[in-house]
């Protein structure tokens, strides 16, 4: 049976009704599940919030470890927990006609020394000491000019740290933070200055023993070393010939034990 035309039109209007109000419903319900603009401002900072706390955190993984000076001139960690398989390396008696070889030597094995240097060897080596400085090493207070402060008056003492003191914050702009007495001997009146100073007081619990003559060979230089090397050992050299010589297989040797060489800027009072 054909519907009539009248039929027709209205069966056109009926489905198109039903069309827009199938649309109708699907719009406004569209709308309804859209985020307010206060709710995408609200995400946007939330989202914003979560990527700063990500970079602060990646920033923060590797904190730099403390370390002390122990009774035993050994440097340990001031976490029971931290890496203890650490030396430290220490260079006295300079600047020198060495200095600037040495600095070749550590820079290969990216290794941080403390230079404790005699001020009155700076005349003859203008600028050492600041390369020194600037090639990331500390500049440790080993006096003026290098006399047992055990034998010397208090008042001379005194003049021989402070014009240590002031002739390498003059270079670096920092007073040192590292003191050692010349042969390792201090004196009751040092020590209280060193303590009102807030200075670290560094003698050494390892050495090349570079001053004897038997030293002066390689593997004897390193053999000093290797042979009672152990957790936290702060080592001992000079800026002689036969150091410079000796040091890139000391250093290698030591690398091989899986030592790690510290950075004197990580060592607190």
């Amino acid at each position: 049976m054909s519907l009539s035309k009248k039929s027709k039109k209205f069966y056109i209007i009926f489905v198109i009704l039903i069309i827009v109000v199938i649309v109708f419903i699907i719009f406004k319900n569209k709308k309804d599940d859209s985020y307010p603009m206060d709710a995408v401002a609200s995400v946007v900072k939330t989202d914003t919030q979560k990527v700063e706390k990500v970079v602060e955190n990646t920033t923060n993984t590797n904190p730099i470890e403390g370390y002390k000076v122990d009774k035993y001139y050994n440097v340990v960690p001031i976490d029971k927990d931290g890496n203890k398989k650490v030396v430290l390396l220490t260079i006295d008696d300079g600047p020198s006609n060495q200095s600037e070889n040495l600095l070749v030597i550590l820079a290969k094995h990216n290794v941080k020394a403390i230079f404790f240097i005699n001020g009155m060897h700076d005349k003859d080596y203008k600028g050492v000491i600041k390369k020194e400085f600037d090639a990331g090493h500390a500049i440790g207070n080993h006096t003026w000019s290098h006399q047992n402060l055990n034998k010397i008056k208090e008042n001379v003492a005194l003049k021989e740290i402070e014009s240590n003191t002031k002739l390498i914050a003059d270079i670096t702009g920092n007073k040192p933070k590292f003191f050692r007495s010349p042969f390792g001997i201090s004196s009751e009146f040092s020590r209280a200055h060193l303590k009102k100073e807030n200075m670290i007081s560094m003698n050494w619990s390892g050495s090349t023993k570079d001053w004897e003559k038997s030293a002066r060979d390689k593997k004897v230089f390193v053999n000093n070393v290797m042979k009672t090397l152990h957790d936290g050992e702060i080592i001992l050299m000079h800026e002689h010939e036969w150091d410079t010589n000796s040091l890139d297989d000391l250093l290698t040797e030591i690398e091989k034990k899986g030592y790690t060489f510290l950075d004197p800027k990580n060592i607190t009072k």
